[in-house]
């Protein structure tokens, strides 16, 4: 309890692991994989035979199931290595599942925290593609005077703008220009003349942010 095996100890053994299968000793003591462990190991606890399964999780070796035999030499079985190799999938399945199920959870409760910011901030905040809007929070139809979500989403962003912005330049061009410095750089800050639901122009400072949303790249 409390020993660390390192691969400069025995780096045979870590390279028998590495093949994905069983390491098979039936004389731990000469086997190629084993022998360094003699002195330190095998010796003091008396282990004449080792059966040795790695698991492995997504390419990398998370544990070994030792099976040891303490007295004399033993020849391990067929049954007994299929059993073996049996269990080691069993158990990496295991952790998979594991591993799957925690970070749906955790992608969960970081999607419902969001959520919640999400609906309950007081500044307007819309989340869309380089092509349309695809949510408003309730802040940003209170600013821009809209009853529902559903008269924004679907929208290009420069359609609820003033069609000319203050340097000159027209919504659609000048927002496109902006939305490819948020995608190259991570972000974009600037002034921007919005249009309210009665087609009254409304001006704003906007911050966007590239975010990874719902397993694709967004604009906030």
């Amino acid at each position: 309890k409390g020993t660390r095996l390192a691969v400069t100890h025995c780096p045979a053994y870590f390279e028998a692991l590495a093949t994905k299968r069983p390491i098979v000793a039936n004389d731990a003591m000469t086997h190629p994989a084993t022998a360094n462990l003699t002195e330190n190991y095998l010796k003091p606890l008396g282990i004449a035979s080792m059966l040795d399964a790695p698991v492995w999780v997504r390419g990398e070796v998370v544990g070994v199931l030792c099976h040891e035999h303490v007295g004399p030499v033993r020849e391990w079985s067929a049954e007994e290595i299929d059993f073996v190799s049996a269990l080691s999938a069993m158990v990496s399945l295991a952790i998979e599942e594991s591993n799957r199920a925690r970070s749906e959870r955790l992608l969960r409760e970081s999607e419902e925290k969001f959520r919640a910011l999400f609906e309950a901030s007081s500044q307007g905040i819309i989340l869309h593609d380089e092509e349309k809007i695809i949510e408003v929070n309730p802040a940003c139809m209170r600013i821009l005077g809209f009853r529902s979500p559903d008269e924004m989403t679907g929208k290009h962003p420069a359609e609820t703008s003033a069609p000319i912005q203050p340097n000159g330049e027209g919504a659609d061009v000048l927002a496109r220009r902006y939305i490819d410095a948020c995608l190259a750089q991570g972000s974009a800050r600037f002034d921007w003349v919005a249009c309210n639901s009665r087609g009254e122009e409304i001006p704003i400072e906007i911050l966007l942010t590239r975010i990874q949303w719902g397993g694709r790249q967004i604009i906030q």
